[in-house]
């Protein structure tokens, strides 16, 4: 098991060693074909363990995030699309005393 990795900080623009992470979760995707000319697509994440081996939390790691797009190619060369993304909740600090907001 790896002891450290590098975490990029976007305030800073930097790389700097954290401690080694351990993640576990589900991921489901679908892609549909509902009619010749239209598409349904959908790709959920749920991890519900996402934390530092020291049982910290990862901070502003999603539990929860999905995608889902409504795409229609039109003959005529025309395409048109709608898509909603989802981030939900998730720690904003290690202590779980933050929460930041989709």
């Amino acid at each position: 098991m790896p002891t450290t990795k590098a975490v990029h900080y976007g305030d800073t623009a930097s790389l700097e060693p954290s401690s080694a992470s351990k993640r576990a979760g589900l991921e489901f995707m679908l892609k549909a074909k509902l009619f010749e000319w239209f598409t349904f697509t959908e790709n959920a994440t749920y991890t519900p363990v996402a934390e530092f081996f020291n049982g910290a939390a990862i901070p502003l790691a999603p539990r929860l995030t999905a995608y889902t797009d409504l795409t229609a190619r039109f003959p005529w060369g025309l395409s048109a699309s709608s898509t909603v993304r989802v981030i939900g909740p998730r720690d904003a600090d290690e202590e779980r005393t933050l929460t930041a907001r989709g």
